[in-house]
């Protein structure tokens, strides 16, 4: 009886470790994904940078170098998105449109919803991207 209950505590311990792993693992990836999520391309960015940082061990003289060059090619990713945006939008609308023609007024109607959603973060179709301190390019 005394083995029985020696592995009933053992099992139960066990088993509180596995819950409580795996609810703190899934707040940290929840609290992550809306930090992108929220933070947009600027927060990509910085997690970035935090992560070059730390795999790479930059030394202080390094780190303000690699932020310019991340930055600098980020601003160059985000223009050359700028320059394509209207043409992927454009793709993306007559791709919905064709879709309509084939789903009914109720999965047209979800379809429309969904669509309206999507392109909220981020500024997308308003040809807006956040940048620190409420800047545009």
């Amino acid at each position: 009886m005394k083995k029985c209950m020696a592995w009933l505590g053992v099992l139960v311990i066990f088993l509180s470790g596995m819950v409580i792993g795996g609810v703190g693992t899934g707040l940290v990836i929840r609290h992550r994904v809306v930090e992108i999520f929220e933070g947009g391309p600027m927060a990509v960015r910085k997690i970035m940078l935090k992560r070059m940082a730390r795999e790479l061990k930059l030394t202080a003289q390094q780190r303000p170098h690699v932020e310019e060059i991340v930055a600098e090619t980020h601003d160059e990713l985000i223009a050359l998105r700028e320059r394509s945006q209207p043409e992927m939008e454009h793709i993306i609308d007559r791709g919905v449109e064709r879709l309509k023609e084939i789903l009914d007024a109720e999965q047209t109607l979800k379809l429309e919803a969904w669509y309206r959603k999507g392109r909220r973060p981020w500024g997308r179709g308003s040809g807006s991207v956040s940048r620190p301190g409420g800047q545009t390019p």
